[in-house]
């Protein structure tokens, strides 16, 4: 379902780098304000399933360590908690983008990168390795939990 949404966000981004391309021309001038708003949904979209893709990961690592308390878990609940820091991180990351980006014009590129500070591709890499990083320790721990039990 995410995925359909994000589709339909970023619609206007696509329509607007289409109908402002000149054919003939060699250079690419695209308004830096208009590409930030435009292509924020990308940021929201992937800061929110990383969020996610973590907290499901968590979920079920805590599913086979603990598994009466996993039973017992209200799962609405972690859900609902999973996606308000998504969104929450989400929001963060839009805010930061704002306020370390001026926007100055780039001619010849019509990548988001182009547009963003160097300190924001900086913040948001890390940030979301930092969110991935979850990803690569779990499943570690899943294989010893398993080990153990064998």
């Amino acid at each position: 379902m995410t995925d359909f949404i994000h589709a339909g966000t970023t619609i206007p981004y696509l329509v607007y780098l289409i109908v402002n391309w000149r054919m003939n021309t060699a250079e690419l001038n695209y308004n830096s304000s208009v590409i930030l708003i435009l292509a924020s949904p990308f940021l929201i979209q992937l800061k929110i399933n990383l969020v996610l893709t973590s907290s499901i990961a968590l979920d079920r690592l805590q599913a086979l360590q603990w598994p009466l308390t996993y039973r017992f878990k209200r799962h609405c609940r972690y859900s609902l908690i999973a996606l308000t820091i998504g969104i929450m991180w989400a929001a963060i990351d839009i805010l930061i983008e704002f306020s370390l980006t001026s926007t100055v014009p780039t001619k010849g590129c019509a990548a988001f990168g182009c547009f963003v500070n160097d300190d924001f591709l900086s913040y948001w890499g890390v940030s979301n390795m930092v969110c991935c990083a979850a990803h690569l320790i779990m499943p570690f721990d899943a294989a010893s939990c398993v080990v153990v039990f064998l």
